[in-house]
């Protein structure tokens, strides 16, 4: 009988759990429990619009900059460009051709899902969900020339604006592009305001330099914000701060609300007076487009040519300005008809002509 009790004891002793073994299976235990409680806590994406991107990435802004930078050397982007980059959903069957705006354009359709440091954009259909970014090659010219930009707007053919829609603004960029080791420089931008522009020339080692242009709108029905991006060519830069200057109104406005020049640090006001109609808004537009794309081309060919310097207090970009007079006055004649004074297209002008010299550093 003692034999068979101490042959018990010493079964039970063998089988019974040691301290660090319970320890170490309730720590299993608790990080188990907890484990789930987070699972079950943690909210579910939104379904996305459209439907196609719900199984792609989300990608911060400056990353998807990045990606659309071309290598160095590049002075024409293809229409395959990125063709088969898994973060873009490509609605477009190779490009379509057909008619905006004035004339015949040329564009290729695709859609992303894009964050500008972690906030998205949502629309509320039967379901609130995420929205999709449009991220869309265009180009005016011959399709053999390649694209002449690419957009980046939340929504893309969907517009993102007014109430059922979030995340449709945001603000300059220059975190997002930062983040993803993009440098970008302002080269000019206009005060803030209902209307707002900043240009950026963004550079990254081993990617073609790129002119990214940060535009937002807002009023009474909601704000929306939109990035485009073309090849620094050394004139795309000059353009786009050019087209900076004022459109004429189409109705009377009060002083408070005078159009500015292109530089925040020159924004004096013309006078505007009357009412256009929305016609002759968009020729004098055209009109003035097509002049400020004359004369930035004219400031790239002759700015290598002379003894130019930026830093000599004005005096090359006036001089380089001669070189380019007729365009010069082209774009001053144009910039009037927009309801600035001749003197401040004048500077405007010679602002132009400086940021020119800066961008071929000299």
């Amino acid at each position: 009988m003692f034999v068979e009790e101490n042959w018990m004891n010493n079964k039970l002793e063998a089988v019974r759990p040691t301290a660090a073994w319970m320890r170490r299976t309730t720590s299993i235990v608790i990080a188990g429990v907890a484990l789930a409680a987070c699972t079950q806590q943690k909210k579910p994406e939104l379904p996305t619009y459209p439907a196609s991107l719900q199984a792609v990435q989300s990608q911060e802004l400056g990353q998807l900059v990045l990606q659309l930078m071309p290598e160095g050397g590049t002075t024409t982007i293809p229409w395959d460009f990125q063709a088969n980059n898994a973060n873009i959903v490509w609605k477009s069957t190779g490009y379509e051709t057909g008619i905006q705006g004035a004339g015949e354009s040329t564009r290729r359709r695709g859609v992303a899902r894009v964050n500008v440091q972690g906030g998205i954009s949502t629309v509320l259909h039967q379901r609130k969900e995420e929205l999709g970014w449009g991220v869309t090659y265009t180009s005016r010219m011959s399709p053999k020339f390649g694209v002449e930009r690419i957009e980046l707007t939340p929504g893309g053919d969907e517009q993102c604006f007014g109430t059922p829609y979030t995340g449709c603004a945001f603000d300059p960029p220059a975190k997002s592009l930062a983040d993803a080791g993009i440098l970008a420089d302002v080269l000019c931008k206009t005060p803030e305001g209902g209307e707002m522009t900043v240009v950026y020339r963004a550079k990254h080692d081993g990617r073609q330099p790129m002119i990214v242009v940060w535009w937002h709108s807002e009023g009474s029905g909601g704000a929306s914000s939109e990035v485009d991006m073309e090849v620094d060519d050394g004139k795309a830069g000059v353009a786009e701060c050019g087209k900076l200057a004022p459109a004429p109104a189409q109705t009377p406005v009060s002083d408070a609300a005078q159009p500015v020049a292109p530089v925040a640090t020159a924004a004096q006001s013309g006078s505007v007076s009357g009412s256009l109609t929305a016609a002759s808004n968009s020729a004098w537009k055209a009109r003035f487009d097509a002049a400020t794309t004359s004369y930035a081309s004219c400031l790239k060919e002759q700015a290598p040519l002379g003894d130019y310097t930026s830093s000599d207090g004005g005096d090359s970009a006036i001089r380089l300005m001669g070189k380019c007079f007729d365009s010069m006055s082209a774009y001053v004649d144009a910039c009037k008809l927009g309801g600035k004074t001749e003197g401040d297209c004048t500077v405007n002008a010679g602002i132009l002509s400086q940021l020119a010299l800066k961008l071929i550093k000299k």
